[in-house]
């Protein structure tokens, strides 16, 4: 409980009710800092942790597993793609969901913010890549080029473009502003599934298949 409630009472410890106290961990600040003050009438005789856990918290909502994750370009959101189709979008310091975008047909196995944090990319076992406005939820883009599951993607540096990857044993590269227009789009063949890639310049991709 205590640990869920971290960042309420970091920033109103003053607000703090006394009864906590006893429960905090020994070592921290606000341990150190009220417990002399406080008469709470309660002694935790055992259990009681020294510093608080490495673990943070827990984003709960999906209602299958959870294929990929990726922190948005100030680290305050979290967006996770999971086998219930959806992309969730999550407030990292409070754990509240912010956005469910639904609109794949399949297990999401892959999800990308832009350089910029205003759009998230989503490749699915629906053998689409879909584009979302994180402060509405919308899709506002959909590539449907590839020919088998899409397990990776990667915007590049500009973020204008979307390279992607799946089991069709190719790499797309491709226009967030044209998604369909074959003209733009380039394909690289990878002589096996992809499973990662990333650009590393404007115009250079690194690609690791299996």
């Amino acid at each position: 409980m205590t640990l869920q409630c971290y960042p309420v009472i970091s920033a109103a410890c003053l607000q703090l009710h006394h009864h906590v106290v006893p429960f905090l961990p020994l070592h921290t600040r606000l341990s150190q800092v009220y417990g002399p003050k406080l008469k709470p009438g309660i002694d935790v005789k055992a259990g009681r942790e020294q510093m608080w856990n490495s673990f943070v918290r827990a984003l709960e909502g999906d209602i299958y597993a959870c294929r990929s994750i990726a922190f948005s370009p100030g680290g305050r959101r979290l967006v996770s793609g999971s086998d219930d189709h959806t992309v969730r979008l999550w407030n990292v310091q409070t754990g509240a969901p912010l956005q469910i975008m639904t609109g794949h047909s399949a297990a999401v196995q892959s999800v990308a913010y832009s350089p910029s944090g205003m759009l998230i990319a989503s490749g699915s076992c629906d053998e689409t890549v879909r584009i979302w406005d994180v402060k509405t939820g919308l899709q506002v883009g959909v590539y449907t080029g590839h020919s088998h599951w899409v397990t990776c993607l990667a915007f590049s540096p500009d973020g204008r473009r979307i390279a992607s990857g799946g089991n069709d044993r190719n790499v797309h590269v491709w226009s967030i502003d044209a998604p369909q227009n074959q003209k733009t789009v380039q394909i690289f063949n990878a002589a096996a599934s992809v499973i990662a890639l990333s650009f590393i310049s404007a115009n250079r991709l690194v690609v690791a298949s299996k």
